[in-house]
């Protein structure tokens, strides 16, 4: 074990470790995220269908196929939805980008919106 810690050349992606198997690894990789991708948008689009059925959304989110008895809108806007976050976060100034939208809640706390509501829709003297 004390040979193996102190070989600083092996790593996990090296063929030694993993052999002629290392794409088995890249293929693991690859179906689960794609498994968990499936998972989300399923669970997403069944939760607007609901939301759609009860009215919180509008009512072509709880629309149905008419053969297929599946959520056909809510789930294309989950995949569009998905894929737009994707790309959102893949472009190249996708660090400002995150940062804007992870620090969200200060830019509502700095336009007063918070304040708005906790005062039942009039603005302090404060806040102007």
């Amino acid at each position: 074990m004390a040979a193996f810690a102190s070989n600083a050349n092996i790593t996990f992606s090296d063929t030694a470790l993993w052999g002629a198997g290392w794409w088995l690894v890249v293929l693991a990789i690859l179906n689960s995220a794609v498994g968990v991708g499936l998972a989300c948008t399923n669970a997403a689009s069944r939760v607007m269908y609901t939301m759609g059925r009860a009215g919180t959304l509008p009512a072509s989110f709880g629309g149905i196929h008419r053969i297929h008895r599946t959520p056909t809108f809510a789930s294309a806007f989950a995949q569009i939805a998905g894929m737009a976050a994707i790309l959102f976060c893949l472009s190249p100034s996708a660090n400002e980008r995150r940062s804007f939208v992870l620090q969200g809640d200060k830019w509502v706390r700095a336009s007063g919106v918070d304040g708005w509501r906790q005062h039942g829709g009039q603005r302090n003297q404060q806040d102007a």
